[in-house]
């Protein structure tokens, strides 16, 4: 699986935090050598997220390009407790707003900065369980569809439109999941 990591001025004092909101421990802190230290929480709702307390690795230095991390986002069956658990948990603030579609999504914001989406699961996504998802950005959602299904990925939802921009869904030749999305509106 790809894994999504929250930066945190302190793991320790974060596994408190996670455990007093419901939230669980799965892997407990340490240390990555010089470059920091980690663990991994499951909230309520079953899905995991990484802990990064960062030293000399401070994290994804370049994003929001193409190739590049652009986007981290929890896709649940119960949206109340996930808002309560992450702003107990890493004091993010949840707005939720209402698409152009008619759906509703709400983005995670530390201050006035987006730090992450969550999303209702649909019945059309099937039986899966909560998972943190992440996203690439990609000019050309389609030519990098083509690309990585020639390479050995599996096309999982082929691209698609959406009112940020062109998506679609990949696993890679060992069956982990990401997304990619061309955005049609500004990432900074």
């Amino acid at each position: 699986m790809w894994n999504s990591y929250v930066n945190v001025d302190s793991v320790d004092d974060t596994l408190a935090e996670v455990e007093s909101a419901g939230g669980s421990v799965m892997v407990p802190a340490m240390e990555v050598m010089s470059e920091g230290r980690m663990a991994f929480i499951v909230d309520p709702g079953g899905a995991a997220i990484g802990l990064w307390e960062p030293r000399n690795h401070k994290g994804a230095q370049l994003v929001n390009e193409h190739g590049t991390l652009t986007w981290n986002e929890l896709m649940t069956d119960d949206l109340e407790t996930a808002k309560a658990f992450y702003a107990a948990a890493f004091g993010w603030a949840a707005q939720t707003d209402q698409m152009p579609d008619g759906t509703y999504y709400t983005t995670f914001k530390v201050g006035d900065d987006m730090a992450a989406g969550m999303m209702a699961k649909t019945p059309e996504m099937g039986p899966m369980p909560n998972y943190w998802g992440i996203y690439f950005a990609v000019d050309d959602c389609e030519a990098a569809v083509a690309k990585a299904a020639e390479l050995g990925g599996t096309v999982v939802a082929p691209p698609f439109d959406t009112p940020i921009g062109k998506m679609a869904v990949l696993a890679d030749p060992q069956g982990a999941t990401f997304a990619l999305v061309s955005w049609s509106v500004p990432t900074e």
